[in-house]
């Protein structure tokens, strides 16, 4: 009786066209992107604020961030370039899932009003997740990034 062997070689398959791959998290509103032509850029996704460095919920919207965009194809909406010449953008999942609004909803970031005040759909999930307490709402008086950044803790 012979037995047929079949060995298959994993191997990282480029993003398809229109995407780009997530390579690293920086934190819950960051992170590295491998681009055409396998340039790495850095992302920052446009409309929220997540927790800084120190600050409670920090580690938890890191977390969510990771587990919802790691080493997935995602496609940008490059909406502007910061000071640190980083993309800001709308960052969807292929199936369409908005990564920035699905952060906000879950209650691990703030919508950022001062950069999307028009952006209805960050509004209504931030309205979402803290009539929920989820996440960060869950905690007492959360303070927005913008103010602990201030000294304002």
């Amino acid at each position: 009786m012979a037995v047929l062997l079949v060995l298959v070689t994993a191997c990282a398959s480029a993003p398809q066209p229109g995407y780009v791959r997530v390579i690293d998290v920086i934190d819950g509103d960051s992170l590295r992107i491998r681009g055409d032509q396998g340039r790495n850029a850095e992302v920052r996704l446009h409309g929220i604020d997540a927790p800084e460095w120190g600050q409670p919920h920090n580690r938890a919207a890191t977390r969510a961030l990771s587990a919802m965009v790691s080493g997935e194809d995602v496609r940008l909406r490059v909406i502007d370039h910061d000071r640190y010449n980083r993309n800001v953008a709308m960052v969807y999942l292929s199936d369409g899932t908005n990564v920035n609004v699905q952060m906000v909803e879950g209650g691990h970031a703030w919508w950022y009003r001062r950069y999307a005040a028009s952006y209805q759909g960050l509004e209504a999930a931030q309205r979402r997740a803290k009539s929920e307490g989820r996440g960060l709402w869950a905690g007492d008086d959360p303070v927005p990034p913008w103010n602990w950044r201030r000294g304002k803790r």
